[in-house]
């Protein structure tokens, strides 16, 4: 939008107020100013957008004898919206059709644009919702896209206020949000279509590069499990140190069975104790046995 479009200036208003706002003046000028804005102003030849800095020029009111409201003089800063012919301004779309393009410009202000008086690069097929540009589809013209436009003509009747665009000259079209954010408006959008090709085609180098670097990480760790089953062997036998270490004698955790041996073994010493006194009380009788047994054959013998 043109910086001309939008200007501040200093007004003063008489403001005729009704004897129930004598209370609070302030509050009584504030509803009168409210109801100014949005509205077109002759002295001002301009919309009031805004207001600030309220100020009564003088503290004592005129009272009219034939009429009961109070006249009081107000300073004020305002800011005007004064578009005009061949200016550029901004809108949002609302409506799309075949014959022409409906917008509002600050979110309050009516404006179309004529089919005809759209570019050829511009089409709009039947049943579409949209006009397509045959150069890039980025800078279609749907609803919700801002497009830069340029005032043929301004109409104003009553209380309705028209504006009427063209996307002819260069520099109309799509606003891209980057343009709208760095407070430029290229409407032909050939540099923002430039630079979203860029960003695009960045961000696919950036999964690249990260694919790339990924792709070592991936070879290290095959050789690691290479190196890891070549050295197999090895690995086993070290990772056996608990078993050999046992064998020969090494710490090795006690079991539950183990606490009850100390308490065998003197069983078993009884045991073969008892053993031995028997096999000494069997050998004790067996030469007995043979004597008695000699004797016997020698008295056969002396007979």
């Amino acid at each position: 939008m043109d910086a001309a479009c939008l200007s501040k200036a200093q007004a003063t208003f008489s403001i005729e107020l009704h004897p129930s706002k004598l209370h609070d003046v302030d509050e009584g000028v504030r509803e009168h100013l409210n109801g100014m804005l949005f509205k077109y102003q002759d002295d001002l030849e301009g919309f009031c957008m805004s207001y600030e800095n309220v100020k009564i020029i003088k503290k004592d009111a005129i009272i009219h004898p034939y009429f009961p409201l109070i006249h009081v003089e107000v300073r004020v800063s305002v800011l005007l919206f004064k578009p005009t012919v061949s200016s550029m301004l901004v809108g949002r779309v609302i409506k799309v059709a075949g014959d022409f393009i409906g917008l509002l410009v600050l979110g309050v202000f009516n404006a179309s644009i004529a089919a005809d008086a759209v570019r050829p690069e511009f089409k709009c097929k039947p049943g579409a919702l949209k006009w397509t540009s045959k150069k890039d589809s980025s800078r279609d013209i749907e609803v919700g896209c801002d497009v830069r436009f340029q005032v043929v003509k301004l109409q104003e009747e009553a209380a309705f206020f028209g504006i009427f665009g063209s996307l002819m000259p260069d520099g109309t079209g799509v606003v891209k949000a980057s343009a709208r954010a760095g407070g430029g408006a290229s409407g032909s959008g050939g540099a923002d279509a430039a630079s979203g090709k860029k960003a695009r085609q960045d961000k696919v180098k950036d999964g690249d590069g990260a694919a790339a670097a990924q792709q070592p990480q991936a070879e290290s760790g095959k050789k690691a499990k290479k190196q890891g089953k070549g050295e197999g062997g090895g690995g086993a036998a070290a990772a056996q140190p608990e078993p050999a270490a046992a064998a020969n004698g090494g710490s090795k955790r006690p079991r539950e069975d183990d606490s009850q041996q100390p308490d065998a073994a003197p069983i078993g010493k009884k045991h073969k104790e008892k053993h031995k006194e028997k096999k000494e009380e069997k050998k004790d009788k067996a030469p007995k046995e043979s004597k008695k047994d000699k004797s016997k054959d020698k008295k056969k013998d002396k007979s």
